[in-house]
C-alpha cells in the first residue's frame, strides 16, 4: 500500500489512533513489579489508574449499546477530565532518565496527539486489539511456514 497514491485532500483527513493497550501495558508492567507497599503511591500506579477509568467508561458505553455518535459525545463529556489528569501526571513528571517509568512516560508523550482520535468518532476503538486478533492466525501460519 503506497500512502503517496492517496489524494492529498484525503491524506489530510486521515488521523491515527494509537493503541491505549500498548500504553497501559507499559505502566502495568512497572506496577506489577513494585512492592505492595509502594504501588499506590507510585506515579505508574496513578497513571494506570486513570487509564483504567478510560477503559471502564468505554466498556460502559459499549455495554449500553450507544450509537457511534452517542459514544463520541459521551467520550468527550465523560473522559475529558481523565485526559487532563493523565496529561498532568505524564507531562509534569520527571522520572529518572534510565528508568522503565521514564520509558513509559516518553512513549506516552511521543504518541499523545494520536491517543485521543477516538474521542471524535464513535466507530474508532481505543486499542488495536481487534485488528491484532484478526491477523494473529496469519502471523502464526507465517512463522510455521518459515520454520518448515
Amino acid at each position: 500500500f503506497d500512502v503517496n497514491s492517496i489524494d492529498k485532500k484525503v491524506q489530510n483527513k486521515i488521523k491515527l489512533q494509537k493503541c491505549w493497550a500498548h500504553v497501559r501495558r507499559r505502566y502495568a508492567d512497572i506496577v506489577k513489579n513494585l512492592p505492595a507497599s509502594k504501588k499506590k503511591e507510585s506515579l505508574a500506579y496513578q497513571v494506570l489508574d486513570e487509564i483504567s477509568k478510560l477503559f471502564e467508561l468505554e466498556k460502559k458505553f459499549r455495554k449500553e449499546k450507544l450509537t457511534p455518535k452517542e459514544i463520541a459525545m459521551n467520550r468527550q463529556k465523560d473522559m475529558a477530565k481523565i485526559k487532563d489528569k493523565i496529561f498532568d501526571l505524564v507531562f509534569n513528571s520527571n522520572p529518572h532518565p534510565t528508568s522503565k517509568l521514564s520509558d513509559a512516560i516518553n512513549y506516552t508523550k511521543d504518541c499523545w496527539d494520536d491517543l485521543f482520535t477516538f474521542f471524535e468518532n464513535g466507530h474508532i476503538e481505543m486499542t488495536n486489539n481487534t485488528a491484532e486478533r484478526a491477523v494473529k492466525s496469519f502471523v502464526v501460519q507465517r512463522k510455521i511456514f518459515q520454520t518448515s
